[in-house]
Formats: C-alpha cells, sequence, structure tokens
C-alpha cells in the first residue's frame, strides 16, 4: 500500500510543480503586457496567489513523497497539510467570480 501511496504522492507533486511553471508563465506574460488591459491589473494579485498555492501545493507533496520514500516518521503526519492545502486550493477555486 505504501507504494502506491508513493506514486500517487509523487503524481501530485509533479502535476503541481508543472501547473506552477504554467503559472509562472501567465504571470510574465501579465507582467509584460500589464498596461494593454486594466483588468490585466485586476486579475494579477489573484494569479499570484494561485501561482504561490500551486508552489505551496508541489513542495507539501514533495515533501511528503520524500518522507514515504525514506521511511521516515512523519510520513503519516504529512497528510493532514496535504488535505488541508488540497481543501483550500479547491476552496479558493470554487469561490472564483466571473469578473465582466
Amino acid at each position: 500500500m505504501s507504494r502506491y501511496w508513493l506514486m500517487v504522492q509523487l503524481a501530485m507533486a509533479a502535476l503541481f510543480a508543472v501547473m506552477a511553471v504554467i503559472m509562472a508563465v501567465v504571470l510574465l506574460s501579465y507582467a509584460i503586457y500589464i498596461d494593454a488591459d486594466p483588468r490585466m491589473a485586476r486579475d494579477l494579485p489573484f494569479l499570484t496567489q494561485v501561482a504561490a498555492w500551486f508552489v505551496a501545493t508541489g513542495l507539501v507533496f514533495g515533501a511528503g513523497s520524500w518522507s514515504q520514500w525514506r521511511g521516515h516518521w512523519s510520513r503519516w503526519l504529512l497528510w493532514i497539510p496535504e488535505l488541508a492545502v488540497l481543501l483550500a486550493l479547491v476552496g479558493m477555486i470554487r469561490s472564483m467570480r466571473v469578473v465582466d
């Protein structure tokens, strides 16, 4: 069972690392073209927050997969922040409003 959980954690860490890189590219394009549209300046703080959540989630899942792989005592303890970060990310995405 622990080997399967390790694969899930590694897959989640890779997913969130890739999403953080994608958000970094989006933030870079927003920073370059910030004066093109007033909405871009308004959306930039939210996109920065989303990028920070992806980085934090990737780091938490990376630490969880490291502790699972090494058999560290904290491998069971790291489920709590993993679930908390995932639930916070889901809550943040669900609370997004459509801006006209």
